[in-house]
């Protein structure tokens, strides 16, 4: 398989002994580009976050969300 129109955000998983982990977010997919859009080409290259280069950041996060603290939108930081 391969990432796709639309995959962004999505997680890259694995199972290990029953127990899955997340080991990255889709950020883009370097597809073929034809007329319609890209096509999901699995030979071609995805890029992925590695979420365990922000796992302070997201428990922290976590963390204020379960004590109903409010959360800063990051997406005026730019």
């Amino acid at each position: 398989s391969s990432v796709c129109d639309g995959d962004s955000g999505g997680g890259l998983a694995f199972e290990t002994n029953n127990l899955w982990y997340l080991r990255g977010i889709v950020s883009v997919g370097l597809g073929v580009s034809t007329v319609n859009g890209r096509s999901c080409d699995a030979h071609r290259y995805a890029l992925y976050t590695e979420v365990l280069s922000h796992i302070s950041w997201i428990q922290d996060v976590i963390l204020k969300v379960e004590r109903g603290e409010r959360i800063r939108d990051c997406s005026k930081s730019r």
